[in-house]
């Protein structure tokens, strides 16, 4: 009777998760169908399509804001096919996922240069891209959580800053946090106490100061 139940409410869940999918999402999108190209195993296959420029004209400002040629990233796409990689290398890399797929592909190097960087700059900052305002709205509920009437004085850099903090504890527990060498780095006297920057504040009388740029 139990197993019976459950099944049924599972199965009720995933239909009802599948029909909300369906209404947040426009699957006849263009753009939706030809991310399955970028997957690792059809680009390792002979599925692949020969050249990229339909996909990469469908990002006009994406290729504005890299500052690369429409050319250039195709020449770098069709590299994938004309560079003899290990088959042990491939076969790896078909394991990953999409946005470490293309991450080991940017790293690669053949003769002290890196073939793949460009093309793979760009599909990583396409996938980047949010399918929906979920992700930023809860970033501005996070916002309003941090700033408040009490911290109202917080600036941009500083209240990224907080964001970032709050995304890396997701990850481990501030119990547990290995600062890296580059964060030590960044805790220099000039970063972090800038007299520069602190402004007094007594409107109200009292000794309070506030650092204006960070």
């Amino acid at each position: 009777m139990y197993t019976t139940f459950y099944l049924c409410s599972s199965k009720y869940i995933l239909i009802t998760g599948c029909r909300q999918i369906k209404l947040r999402f426009d699957f006849d999108n263009p753009i939706l169908k030809s991310l399955t190209q970028l997957n690792p195993k059809t680009v390792f296959s002979s599925k692949r399509p020969t050249t990229l420029i339909p996909f990469i004209q469908m990002f006009p400002r994406v290729v504005k804001q890299l500052n690369i040629s429409i050319q250039d990233l195709d020449d770098s796409w069709r590299k994938i096919g004309t560079i003899n990689l290990e088959t042990e290398f491939v076969d790896n890399l078909k394991l990953l996922n999409v946005e470490e797929f293309w991450i080991q592909l940017k790293l690669f190097v053949r003769d002290d240069e890196y073939p793949f960087k460009i093309i793979s700059d760009f599909i990583l900052t396409i996938l980047a891209l949010p399918q929906s305002n979920v992700s930023c709205e809860r970033m501005f509920s996070k916002i309003n959580l941090i700033k408040t009437k009490q911290r109202n004085r917080l600036q941009a850099p500083l209240l990224n800053g907080l964001l970032n903090a709050s995304q890396c504890m997701q990850e481990t527990s501030c119990h547990e946090f290995e600062p890296s060498i580059k964060m030590y780095n960044l805790m220099t006297i000039s970063n972090l106490y800038d007299s520069a920057n602190i402004v007094r504040n007594d409107d109200n009388g009292d000794d309070d100061f506030f650092f204006a740029n960070v």
